[in-house]
């Protein structure tokens, strides 16, 4: 069946899914864009954040400066652990995310809001 044999309801059923989706996949991307500068200063090992990150210990606590309210420290091992840390999980999501087929979708999703 195709979309224009679907009924005025079916039809705003998936739209309304679509209002969501569409803006989410833009935020998604500038989301990406911001992890890889991030990614970027961890990589590059003269960056101020790498040489500072390299005098903790695994274990130090790094305190919540951000004023998010419910956010509380984390430990360098949080950001950094190979297997589980942020950094990881940012690095595969932006892995996946810049994938040149995965771009084209997002730029169809969202339009100038995904580039």
């Amino acid at each position: 069946m195709a979309y224009s044999d679907l009924t005025a309801e079916q039809k705003k059923a998936i739209q309304d899914v679509m209002q969501i989706i569409r803006p989410s996949v833009g935020e998604m991307q500038r989301t990406i864009h911001l992890w890889e500068q991030v990614l970027a200063l961890y990589d590059a090992g003269s960056s101020d954040f790498r040489q500072a990150l390299n005098l903790l210990a695994s274990a130090d606590a790094i305190p919540n400066e951000s004023g998010l309210a419910g956010a509380s420290a984390v430990t360098k091992s949080e950001l950094t652990n190979p297997t589980g840390g942020i950094l990881s999980d940012m690095r595969a999501a932006v892995t996946t995310w810049r994938e040149a087929s995965r771009l084209s979708l997002c730029v169809k999703l969202a339009g100038i809001n995904a580039e």
